[in-house]
């Protein structure tokens, strides 16, 4: 489910949480010197993401089990995280998002996997179409006022990113 009001995130900014992830240093360069900027519990709150980023191997794995969840964590934006998610719902799956991590109830990686690849081959449905899957598309403030084939098109255009999927799951 993607509820409306904030505002999304970006593809550059998860890719840049990587790459601070990948270095393991958060402090901002500025000139030869790096300054931190952060205080202890941010401090040890970066240790622990750090040390979780190299238990589940994430510098180089986008899909992890744990316990009966296959996680998915593409290091993109919202729109691709909610287009892959509508993507895994569409084949049966019983996936959510939070925070750029997809989570996919008693499922196995090869099974997403393989779901997702046959979906590339089989040709990405439209952010419209995907849009249409949608039972409560209410974004903006008049949107109760709208047809549904102009709510489906606004809210693919806000939710969904095909494009960036499609090269994504490649």
């Amino acid at each position: 489910h993607f509820s409306g009001g904030g505002m999304s995130v970006l593809d550059a900014v998860r890719q840049e949480m990587l790459a601070i992830y990948r270095e393991g240093d958060y402090r901002i360069a500025i000139g030869s010197k790096k300054v931190d900027y952060a205080d202890t519990a941010a401090r040890n709150l970066f240790a622990e993401g750090c040390s979780n980023f190299q238990r589940f191997k994430l510098q180089n794995e986008c899909f992890i089990t744990s316990g009966q969840h296959c996680y998915v964590i593409p290091w993109m934006g919202d729109k691709v995280v909610n287009t892959i998610t509508a993507l895994l719902i569409r084949c049966g799956f019983k996936a959510n998002s939070f925070a750029g991590v997809i989570e996919i109830d008693n499922s196995s990686v090869a099974s997403v996997q393989h779901a997702l690849k046959e979906m590339l081959l089989s040709g990405l449905p439209s952010a419209f179409d995907l849009a249409t899957d949608v039972p409560e598309k209410y974004l903006d403030k008049y949107d109760e006022y709208l047809p549904e084939s102009l709510l489906a098109k606004g809210y693919g255009a806000k939710a969904y990113e095909t494009e960036g999927t499609r090269i994504w799951l490649q």
